[in-house]
C-alpha cells in the first residue's frame, strides 16, 4: 500500500511512499485518537500539518500530520489525526434553528473558507450538504464551546454526520470535500453474527440525567418561580413530580433562566433530557469481507444501530473503528463508555474543560 502526502497550504502533492505493515488507523468520536504509519523510508518531505491520504480499494483515509519521528531501525513513523477531527475551533454558544447541516457547514466555512484572516483559510476545502434535517439547538447559557463538542451533540440529536471525501478531477486529487449526510438508523446487528469475533460488553454505572431544574435569574422582572422537569422511563418529559414513571435514582442538573426563556423551558428541558443513553461499550472484531456490516463501506461512525446480545437490546452508536497492520479485520466499538484508563482520562479532562 502507498500513502500520499499533500502540502497543508497549496495542497500540492509532496510525495508518495510505500507503507510497511506497521500501521494503525483509529477513528474515534468519543476520545479522539492518533493513527500512525511507518513508511519504508528513512526521510520524508513533510511537516506538521501536512495532509496524509491512504487510498485503497475498500476505502480511503484522510489525516492531518501531528508528528514525525523514527523507529528503532530508522524508518519514518508518521502520526496523524483524522481530517474531520482536525477541524476543531471555538464557537460562540447561540441558539440555532433551521437546516442544522447548513449551520454546521457554515461554521466550518466561516473559519476555514471565508475567514477574514486569509492565513487561516484552506483554499482546497469544499463543503456540501446531503441533509435537509430541520431543527433547533437551544443553548441554556452564553459561552464558548468547541466545534467538535457542538458537532457531537448535533450528531446524536439530529443524526447528521460529517464526512471527509476526496475531490478528484480527471483522475487527480485536487481538493477535499466536507459533506454533511444523514446517518443510518435502521441497522440491526446480533451478537451471534458469524463475522463477529472477540465480543466484549461492558456498561457504565453512572446512570442517566433524569431531572433538570431552572432557577430564576436575579435580574428577572416577572418570573420568580423555580421550574423543574423530569425524564420518564418511556423517554418523555413531564413536570409532574409524582409521576409513576419517574426514575427512582435522581440525577439532576440546574440552570439559570431569564424572563424571555419561559415559553421555551419545556423545549430546553427536552433538549437536555431526551437523549439516548450510550453509556456502554460493545467491542468486537469483524471480518471486512462481509456484506452486512462493513466499516467505512455500509457502516460509518455516528450511525445508530440496534445491537442484540442474549436477552438485552442496546440502542447504540458506532463510535470507533480501528485497523492495525491489516485491512481485512476491523476492531469496532459501539457506545460512549471507554474501558482503558488513558481513554477514561481523556473523557474526564474533556468534561472538566466544559
Amino acid at each position: 500500500m502507498k500513502i500520499l502526502i499533500f502540502c497543508k497550504q497549496s495542497f500540492l502533492q509532496k510525495g508518495v511512499y510505500d507503507l510497511s505493515d506497521d500501521y494503525s488507523i483509529i477513528l474515534d468520536t468519543v476520545t479522539g485518537q492518533n493513527s500512525h504509519f511507518v513508511i519504508n523510508a528513512t526521510s520524508v518531505a513533510s511537516v506538521i500539518g501536512d495532509i496524509l491520504i491512504l487510498h485503497e480499494r475498500r476505502f480511503f483515509y484522510i489525516g492531518v500530520i501531528t508528528g514525525i519521528d523514527h523507529t528503532s531501525v530508522g524508518l519514518v513513523r508518521i502520526n496523524t489525526e483524522d481530517f474531520v477531527s482536525s477541524l476543531n475551533f471555538d464557537i460562540r454558544k447561540v441558539t440555532r434553528s433551521g437546516n442544522i447541516a447548513e449551520h454546521l457547514l457554515n461554521l466550518i466555512s466561516n473559519e476555514f473558507i471565508r475567514n477574514v484572516d486569509n492565513l487561516q483559510n484552506k483554499p482546497f476545502l469544499r463543503i456540501f450538504t446531503e441533509s435537509m434535517v430541520e431543527g433547533e439547538m437551544i443553548e441554556l447559557d452564553e459561552g464558548i464551546e468547541s466545534f467538535l463538542d457542538f458537532y457531537q451533540r448535533v450528531n446524536k440529536r439530529f443524526g447528521i454526520r460529517l464526512e471527509a471525501r476526496l475531490g478528484i478531477v480527471a483522475g487527480v486529487i485536487t481538493h477535499i470535500r466536507i459533506v454533511a449526510v444523514n446517518i443510518r438508523r435502521a441497522l440491526v446487528l446480533k451478537s451471534n453474527f458469524p463475522a463477529i469475533r472477540e465480543l466484549a460488553v461492558s456498561e457504565d454505572n453512572k446512570g442517566r440525567l433524569n431531572k433538570v431544574t431552572f432557577l430564576p435569574s436575579v435580574e428577572n422582572n416577572t418570573m420568580r418561580l423555580t421550574r423543574t422537569f423530569f425524564l420518564l422511563t418511556d423517554n418523555t418529559v413531564t413536570n409532574n413530580v409524582n409521576h409513576s414513571l419517574r426514575y427512582e435514582y435522581v440525577i439532576e442538573n440546574k440552570y439559570i433562566y431569564r424572563d424571555d426563556d419561559v415559553p421555551n423551558l419545556m423545549t430546553m428541558a427536552e433538549t437536555e433530557l431526551i437523549t439516548e443513553d450510550y453509556l456502554h461499550n460493545i467491542s468486537f472484531k469483524i471480518y471486512m469481507g462481509n456484506i452486512s456490516f462493513e466499516p467505512l463501506s455500509n457502516v460509518r461512525l455516528g450511525d445508530q444501530i440496534t445491537f442484540i446480545h442474549e436477552d438485552k437490546v442496546y440502542k447504540t452508536l458506532v463510535t470507533r473503528f480501528e485497523f492495525s497492520g491489516t485491512l481485512l479485520d476491523c476492531f469496532v466499538s459501539l457506545g460512549e463508555h471507554r474501558l482503558k484508563l488513558t481513554e477514561k482520562l481523556k473523557i474526564l479532562f474533556k468534561e472538566q474543560g466544559e
